[in-house]
């Protein structure tokens, strides 16, 4: 009422100024009718004013509502709503949802810095979005997530989505923000990560004895009738591990694990590359496989060179799978700044148009017989088309039942600063084309005795001498007082891992003022954040399991200069009619399951005796070790035992043996520990089972 009052007192007095003048003027005049207009001129202007002061008022009420409207949805919110004032480096509102964040109440967060509240990490990312959003005016917000600190300690993480406020100037002054609560999806992250770290180590790990025999077979004595067998044996394996890789792929895209890792290199080259591995296959099919380079395509270009390789890898691969004659072409053109335009062209059987778009999907091709005539899971084009998009691109496909299809994709790819390192690459691809003039003396350092069997065979018609390392800790002893050309270092170790003893031969090598011997990881992780770990660790080189013999020798030409002659391992010979009894022996035992066995292994009789022999002198120490290792309270070196007897029984066929170790191991990993003794108990059954089981078996173990 008070202010309704004043209004009208305020309005009353510019009337009275607006029309004064008016009156004296027409006073001064004598004009008789000066009374009236005077009158309508002070009833206009309040009638003016009281409309504009009405027209305020109603604003004042609507931007009080909408305050009280924002406060109530922001007080209850579950995300949080904040802002930041850049000049004051401090927060100038936040939301009480903050405390279910961070554990902090309203008044506390406003009363400190984002530097005592929160990490550093937080403040700098909220800088560095100011900073962003002023160079890019064009650009509306930004998304990060950012660690935070609660306050007991933890550390909980939230996706905060942010935008500036400017000033007249269009300088930024405050950052508004919407932060969510995504530690548990970050957990979910990293468990999928792990998962797949673990998937990817089972699968390849039975692949390597798999492949690795298969190869090594190859170089035997075969019949034409076993040599037939064996290429589809190979051609089997080579399937099954391509399907894991895509399976993985696949899994780690919509994980969102798949990172692009980006650097200079030629395109020509890597394009070159690409037609020179799949010529072979095209010319088995009488195809004609070419490649088209525009004139205006920058030779050195920065991007992930793996992922484009693997692109054209899939559609390469595909338009010779569905291609009978003619030719395919590779093209590759500009499209937009820092954008490249690829192609593949062939003149194949072509997709119906209701299928142009399905096909991407996984698991999907473009008419079920496809799978039966032509093979292939259907994944190869989904994941392309993720890594494209990756590569901030697109992909799509044009295509003539009966006459062809072209796949294109763009991807950004601008051009590189400077030429890459070649003269590194040509070196060490010169490297491999010489031979060993001396014998190499290499450290092999593996636990695990059917690897050091299958490592000795892939090298024994390399001159080298191999020195064995049980552990981590055995191979830092023996590089401390010996000298070796190179380390073959498996990561998964007991006491040490390769890891752990990777860097302290490195600080050996600098304390000492050695010169740095290579050290070449060998493992069955296969993402390339294991391959990082290794790099990062100090190897050289990562070799991921199942190692082929070709690539072995490779790496051993590029990181060695020197080259040498060694004694291999070699089994003793299996008298004829020891495999019969063997077989009979375990193929009617349900504990064992010998055709498994046997397949892993091609039923070579000396190598399924050998690795026999070798894990019937493991179990014993098995035993022992792991139930000494749970009784000492070593968790975790029990849970490496476990895994590397699980991965025996496995190679072996000692069925009941490896689902034992495989129970024991889930209970190790999870934290089960009331269930840990009874595990056990069934871990020595099993093992005491084995053991009979190959008692007074005519084995061979490999001579040293």
């Amino acid at each position: 009422m008070r202010r309704r009052q004043g209004i009208d007192a305020l309005l009353l007095l510019l009337a009275i100024g607006c029309a004064g003048p008016v009156l004296a003027q027409s006073a001064l005049e004598g004009d008789s009718g000066w009374l009236y207009r005077s009158l309508a001129i002070a009833l206009l202007v309040i009638a003016f004013f009281s409309a504009v002061a009405y027209r305020l008022s109603r604003l004042s009420a609507a931007l009080r509502t909408s305050e009280e409207r924002f406060r109530l949805v922001a007080d209850n919110a579950q995300d949080v709503l904040w802002k930041y004032d850049l000049g004051q480096q401090r927060l100038s509102y936040i939301s009480p949802s903050i405390e279910r964040l961070t554990g902090y109440s309203v008044e506390e967060a406003m009363g400190q810095t984002v530097n005592k509240s929160l990490t550093t990490t937080w403040a700098q990312a909220v800088n560095s979005a100011a900073d962003y959003l002023t160079a890019h005016p064009e650009e509306t917000k930004s998304v990060v997530e950012l660690e935070t600190i609660h306050k007991d300690g933890s550390t909980v993480w939230s996706e905060s989505t942010m935008s500036v406020i400017r000033g007249v100037e269009g300088r930024v002054l405050e950052v508004v923000g919407v932060s969510r609560d995504v530690t548990a999806r970050r957990l979910v992250r990293e468990q999928q990560k792990r998962f797949l770290a673990m998937v990817s180590h089972e699968f390849r790990t039975p692949m390597n004895a798999i492949l690795g025999i298969a190869e090594l077979m190859a170089e035997t004595k075969l019949t034409p009738e076993q040599a037939k067998y064996l290429e589809v044996f190979q051609n089997a394996g080579n399937s099954l591990l391509d399907l894991i890789n895509d399976i993985l792929d696949l899994s780690k895209v919509e994980a969102g694990q798949f990172k692009l890792y980006k650097e200079d290199f030629v395109l020509a080259e890597l394009l070159q590359g690409q037609v020179e591995l799949f010529s072979g296959r095209a010319g088995d099919k009488g195809l004609v496989l070419g490649l088209e380079i525009a004139a205006d395509v920058p030779p050195f270009v920065h991007g992930d060179p793996q992922r484009l390789r693997q692109c054209i890898t899939n559609l390469v691969g595909n338009a010779i799978k569905f291609c009978n004659q003619g030719s395919i072409t590779i093209a590759v053109e500009r499209d937009a700044p820092d954008m490249l335009r690829f192609a593949v062209r062939d003149t194949g059987i072509g997709i119906p148009g209701d299928k142009l778009e399905s096909i991407f999907e996984a698991f999907n091709q473009a008419d079920g017989r496809i799978t039966r005539n032509f093979g292939g899971t259907g994944l190869g084009l989904t994941i392309t088309q993720r890594l494209v998009e990756l590569m901030e691109g697109r992909i799509w496909v044009e295509s003539i039942p009966g006459q062809g299809s072209t796949f294109r994709f763009v991807a950004r790819l601008p051009a590189a600063q400077a030429p890459p390192p070649s003269a590194q690459l040509h070196a060490a691809a010169g490297a491999a084309q010489r031979t060993f003039d001396r014998p190499l003396a290499i450290l092999l350092a593996e636990d695990n005795q059917n690897n050091v069997f299958l490592m000795r065979s892939l090298l024994k018609d390399a001159p080298c001498n191999i020195d064995l390392a049980e552990n981590g800790a055995i191979a830092v002893a023996k590089f401390r007082s010996g000298h070796y050309d190179v380390i073959l270092m498996d990561v998964e170790m007991p006491v040490m891992d390769g890891y752990s003893a990777t860097m302290e031969i490195r600080r050996i090598e600098q304390s000492e003022g050695r010169a740095q011997t290579p050290v070449i990881a060998l493992t069955a992780h296969a993402l390339h954040e294991d391959e990082q770990k290794s790099l990062d660790a100090g190897c050289n080189k990562h070799l991921t399991k199942p190692i082929k013999k070709k690539v072995l020798l490779d790496a051993l030409h590029a990181l060695t200069s020197d080259r040498t002659e060694s004694e291999p391992a070699a089994a003793t010979g299996a008298p004829p009619g020891d495999m019969d009894r063997v077989v009979g022996a375990l193929g009617d035992n349900p504990d064992w399951d010998v055709p498994e066995a046997m397949a892993r292994l091609e039923v070579d009789p000396e190598l399924f005796l050998t690795v026999l022999g070798l894990f019937r002198q493991s179990l014993p120490e098995y035993r022992r070790s792991i139930g000494a290792l749970l009784a000492a309270g070593e968790f975790e070196e029990a849970r490496r035992q476990v895994h590397s007897l699980k991965g025996e029984a496995a190679t072996t066929g000692a069925v009941r043996l490896s689902g034992a170790a495989l129970a024991l191991e889930g209970a190790l990993k999870s934290g089960d520990s009331e269930n840990f003794v009874s595990l056990l108990e069934g871990v020595d059954r099993s093992i005491d089972a084995a053991a009979e089981a190959l008692a007074g078996l005519p084995l061979t173990t490999p001579k040293d």
